[in-house]
């Protein structure tokens, strides 16, 4: 398999993938958390290259420790949700750059981090971007019932007799997985985005949630895969060029519908 095609197979996993996780998240309107998630899994990676180990295990079970310890600020210790979330993003930050520093290749283990790098990923980096989203997606869409009842209304969630702090967990540990996947591919920086606004673009015109899930899915498989062709003949990074394209997508989505409706509700009233 090419060094092209790995990209291509990168980008559709990544894009594909993510956004089903990420429709609970926007639902939920903690939009925000990848980023946190990401500074963690920042730290978890740097402290893989310091140690020189295999970095998914590490960052994994770091990242996946700092979603629990965030919803435990959240649920137990009484923080607000932009503290806590706080508290997570410069932890991440912190002791990523102090683990950095004590390594040899400071500059370039940043800068893959931060940016990723669809273009050089390995077969074996594409079955593990592919096991972990993969998992983390049949896990979320195993639970649907719980997960969607819980970001409705975690009220009648409990009510109705869904463990809500549990599942809450379960969700955000979920997200941090498709977070440390991700890294690899587009970065720490921008891992965030593909979780959150191909779903939140699919939200503005589903009809239903469940449609918005598979919408999402294909907003970022599709973005990913116009990324990757525009990044290679503009010879632009293609993790940015794919995130810009969902930036993109997400504001056409803003402007359009308002303008739809009201051309719609012309015609009805004009028949």
């Amino acid at each position: 398999m090419s060094y092209i095609a790995r990209a291509y197979g990168g980008a559709i996993l990544v894009g594909g993938l993510a956004p089903v996780v990420g429709a609970f998240i926007v639902q939920r309107r903690q939009a925000l958390i990848g980023d946190g998630l990401g500074h963690l899994a920042f730290a978890g990676a740097a402290g893989a290259a310091l140690l020189s180990v295999s970095p998914l295990p590490l960052t994994l079970g770091i990242t996946v420790a700092g979603a629990v310890l965030l919803e435990w600020l959240q649920r137990f210790a009484r923080a607000r949700a932009d503290v806590a979330l706080s508290v997570i993003y410069y932890a991440g930050i912190a002791a990523g750059v102090v683990m950095l520093s004590a390594t040899q290749s400071y500059a370039s283990s940043a800068l893959t981090l931060l940016f990723g790098s669809l273009l050089t990923i390995t077969a074996s980096d594409l079955l593990l971007i592919a096991a972990v989203l993969g998992g983390a997606a049949l896990v979320t869409l195993a639970g649907y019932r719980t997960f969607f009842l819980m970001v409705l209304d975690e009220k009648a969630a409990a009510v109705a007799g869904v463990p809500v702090g549990p599942t809450a967990t379960l969700l955000t540990a979920l997200a941090a997985s498709v977070v440390v996947a991700g890294i690899r591919a587009v970065g720490v920086l921008l891992i965030a985005a593909l979780l959150v606004i191909p779903a939140a673009a699919a939200q503005r015109v589903a009809r239903s949630f469940k449609a918005s899930l598979l919408l999402g899915s294909a907003f970022g498989a599709s973005g990913g895969i116009a990324g990757v062709w525009l990044a290679i003949r503009l010879d632009w990074p293609p993790g940015a060029t794919i995130v810009l394209l969902a930036i993109v997508l997400y504001l056409a989505m803003v402007v359009a519908i308002p303008i739809w409706s009201r051309v719609g509700g012309r015609r009805h009233s004009a028949q």
